[in-house]
């Protein structure tokens, strides 16, 4: 590790990050950092500093956990047991060993259900786990957004959260916390930014939900991939054809030969 100068300051860095020089202190045994012209960000040393991530860094006090600006200021008034860096505009930060959520003007956002797992914010919501290891969402209020708790939930992608419910079948939440789909489905890799999803049936066929909730396809398939930009390849009697977001086909005679996944040169 490099010194800066310890006849002048006793410090040595530790590392860089965001134009700041993170150091340690061999006369405190504390934590700080260094502005590009040399000076200390904050007034005080830490027990311990993270790099910064997303435009904050975690720093240990000795109260506990807290947030460190760019502008050498203390992010929130509380303290935490954890916390993770932000991401998506929230962090998540554990106080009073409950897991909560911090804004990143510094509001805390109280979680209304105790849970032992949380995941990051994506698309306004979080998923997170209970002392039983069922899942549900939290929206940005802190508030779960479904009654049901399922036996695995996945992160918002696209609009919606793909849901495992207790006998292993799949189906979709939508931001007010309904079930999008009538009907479960034996597996499904979720929205695409298309708008549809990709769903196998308990038979092994497959289709496609619209982000209505309705099928898109005419038939069942025998197989098909997801959508890309569009279109989709779907296979039926063993022969191939392309699908497209109206639900009509490429081609009006299906194709023996296997097809491409996105088949650019046709366009």
């Amino acid at each position: 590790m490099a010194e800066l100068n310890p006849r002048l300051c006793n410090f040595i860095c530790v590392g860089n990050s965001d134009g700041y020089t993170m150091i340690y202190s061999r006369i405190t045994d504390m934590f700080n950092y260094l502005k590009p012209d040399g000076t200390l960000l904050y007034k005080r040393f830490f027990k311990y500093v993270y790099p910064f991530e997303n435009g904050f860094a975690r720093v240990l006090c000795e109260e506990g956990l807290n947030f460190l600006t760019h502008e050498g200021k203390l992010l929130s008034n509380l303290y935490f047991e954890e916390a993770e860096d932000f991401y998506n505009g929230f962090a998540r930060v554990r106080y009073k060993n409950r897991w909560n959520f911090l804004k990143e003007d510094g509001t805390f956002i109280p979680v209304n259900e105790e849970f032992v797992d949380m995941g990051d914010f994506f698309e306004g919501f979080a998923r997170g786990a209970n002392s039983q290891g069922r899942w549900n969402y939290i929206n940005e209020e802190g508030k779960t957004i479904s009654k049901v708790w399922f036996f695995n939930a996945f992160d918002f992608d696209n609009g919606f959260g793909t849901v495992e419910t207790e006998d292993h079948t799949f189906n979709f939440i939508t931001p007010n916390g309904e079930l999008l789909c009538k009907e479960n489905f034996s597996d499904t890799p979720g929205f695409t930014p298309d708008g549809v999803a990709l769903i196998e049936r308990f038979d092994g066929t497959y289709n496609f939900v619209k982000s209505d909730g309705t099928i898109l396809g005419d038939r069942d398939y025998e197989n098909a991939s997801e959508f890309e930009d569009g279109i989709a390849v779907v296979r039926l009697d063993h022969k191939y054809n392309y699908l497209k977001l109206d639900g009509s086909y490429l081609f009006e005679e299906w194709r023996e030969k296997e097809l491409p996944s996105l088949p650019i040169e046709l366009f």
